[in-house]
């Protein structure tokens, strides 16, 4: 507005003609004009916010790859719409599965392949919703080399708006150390419990603190 009143005061300056030009274009010039001006001013403010925002989230995702591609976990995200794929798969899925992100991307089935079948059910129960959301779920993998391993999965399903499954986010860990290591615990338990029942000779356990047979 002030750089179009200060336009219209240089032009009223004119010797002649310079008043009567004011008033043919002062209505057009202080209507239009810094109205322009402010629209254009708009649009550009919002190409810049919407440039930055772009940015920032390049930004972030750079920053959560580098993080994903360095974790031993594995991280994985599936898709169900438009097509089965898998859209992400972190490079420890080689050192876990044996198998490489690019067979992944490759084959969609590969994900049900690997898991054991006797834990298909499982699997199966978790895209349909009826375990736990959140909840850690053992799986068992059978790596390319034939070995099985124990997998500790921490999923998060992503539904639209109208609740259809259109994705599953996770991120596996390999608990076979843990898992071999509590059936090991479990199976000398078991066996130091039936000799103790099937010795001939008493046998008890006896608490001296409390003065209790445990």
């Amino acid at each position: 507005l002030v750089v179009h009143v200060v336009m219209l005061t240089l032009i009223a300056t004119i010797p002649g003609s310079g008043p009567a030009l004011v008033r043919e274009i002062a209505v057009p010039v202080m209507a239009l004009y810094p109205l322009a001006t402010v629209v254009l001013g708009l649009l550009l403010t919002q190409r810049l916010q919407r440039q930055r925002t772009v940015l920032k989230l390049h930004e972030s995702e750079a920053r959560y790859r580098l993080l994903a591609e360095q974790a031993q976990d594995l991280v994985y995200r599936y898709e169900f719409e438009p097509v089965p794929r898998f859209t992400y798969v972190s490079p420890s899925a080689t050192a876990l599965t044996g198998y490489t992100p690019e067979e992944h991307y490759a084959d969609p089935q590969l994900g049900r392949t690997i898991v054991h079948p006797e834990d298909l059910p499982l699997l199966d129960a978790l895209i349909d919703g009826r375990t736990t959301h959140g909840a850690p779920l053992l799986l068992r993998w059978r790596r390319r080399d034939g070995q099985v391993i124990w997998t500790e999965q921490r999923t998060r399903l992503v539904r639209s708006r109208d609740g259809r499954l259109v994705a599953v986010e996770g991120v596996a860990r390999d608990v076979t150390a843990r898992e071999e290591a509590a059936a090991l615990l479990s199976r000398r338990e078991r066996e130091y419990r039936e000799l103790f029942d099937a010795n001939p000779h008493p046998m008890w356990v006896y608490d001296v603190a409390s003065v209790r047979f445990l």
